[in-house]
C-alpha cells in the first residue's frame, strides 16, 4: 500500500507528540527516498495549503507563522495544540521589510 503525503505528514506529527515539531525534509525522505530533495517545493506548497486550512502550524524561529505570508527559508511543522484548536492560532508579528515603507520613510526624495 502506498502512503499519501498526508498519511506520512500526519503520522510523523502524531509520532512527534503534542507541541513537538517535525522537519519537512523528513516528510520528503519518507515520501520519496530517492528524490526527496526534488520533492521539497511540492511538500512546502502542500504544507502551506494545510496551514491555510488550519490543519497544522508552520513554525519560523519557533513561533507560529502566518501562512498568508510568503514562506522563505527554514521552517518546521507541528500539529495544532488543544489551545489553538479552541482559540485559534496566534501568529508572531511580521518583521518589517522595505516594502512596509514609502520613499519618505527611507529619506529619499
Amino acid at each position: 500500500m502506498t502512503q499519501t503525503l498526508d498519511d506520512i505528514l500526519f503520522s510523523q506529527l502524531a509520532a512527534a507528540g503534542e507541541n513537538r515539531s517535525i522537519n519537512p525534509s523528513d516528510v520528503a525522505k519518507a515520501f520519496d527516498p530517492e528524490a526527496w530533495r526534488r520533492r521539497l517545493p511540492q511538500i512546502r506548497g502542500h504544507i502551506l495549503g494545510l496551514a491555510r486550512q488550519g490543519k497544522l502550524v508552520i513554525l519560523r524561529k519557533g513561533k507560529p507563522f502566518d501562512p498568508a505570508q510568503p514562506l522563505k527559508g527554514i521552517y518546521r511543522v507541528r500539529a495544532l495544540s488543544a489551545e489553538e484548536l479552541q482559540n485559534g492560532i496566534q501568529f508572531a508579528p511580521r518583521a518589517a521589510s522595505l516594502e512596509d515603507f514609502d520613499d519618505d520613510d527611507l529619506g529619499e526624495n
